[in-house]
């Protein structure tokens, strides 16, 4: 697509040369918003057993953190209810200069509250994690829940484990099912 745009800009400029008027105001409203889809978005999604939880990311220069909407789907849900809370999650993402208000202890219970878990240990029991990502595409990154303690603790990428991957004009059908392929794909030490 940016080829394409930057093919129209060189024809605006062609045709501005012969006192013809073109696309050159829209070219740079094109090309601003392709560069802002392209930046990265970052969601999370969490399968419990009885339904699926979303939320979205906040990046800092100290790191991602969870922030809002946090959204819960029935496992049971239509596609477009899955794809749209995976949107939606997307849309609200995030990045700011600065830490998030408030203590680390405040952004944790803020967070728990959010999942609606008592702790983080009972998240990594009762749950699998994709991460969601949104760039060129959507990525839904599987990973392996190495539990609560020791040096695999937590939840891990996959090694030899690829994202599955849609467009991201992707039907919500597609968007749905390639969050449950990851989920499928997720690994626990507790299975």
């Amino acid at each position: 697509m940016v080829k394409s745009l930057f093919y129209l800009y060189l024809l605006g400029v062609r045709l501005g040369a012969l006192g013809v008027s073109v696309v050159n105001e829209s070219f740079e409203r094109q090309t601003a918003s392709t560069e802002a889809n392209l930046k990265s978005k970052h969601a999370s999604a969490f399968l419990f057993p009885q339904d699926i939880r979303v939320h979205s990311q906040l990046h800092t220069p100290y790191g991602m953190f969870a922030c809002e909407p946090y959204q819960r789907i029935d496992r049971a849900a239509p596609a477009e209810a899955i794809a749209a809370a995976v949107r939606i999650a997307l849309q609200h993402a995030r990045e700011q200069a600065e830490m998030p208000p408030g203590s680390g202890k405040d952004i944790m219970k803020a967070y728990l509250v959010g999942m609606g878990v008592r702790s983080n240990a009972e998240l990594q029991r009762k749950s699998r994690y994709v991460g969601i990502e949104q760039a060129a595409d959507l990525a839904f990154h599987p990973t392996h829940n190495g539990g609560t303690s020791g040096d695999g603790k937590g939840f891990q990428p996959i090694p030899g484990v690829d994202a599955i991957r849609v467009p991201i004009t992707a039907a919500p059908a597609d968007v749905a099912a390639a969050l449950l392929r990851a989920f499928e794909l997720c690994t626990s030490i507790y299975d």
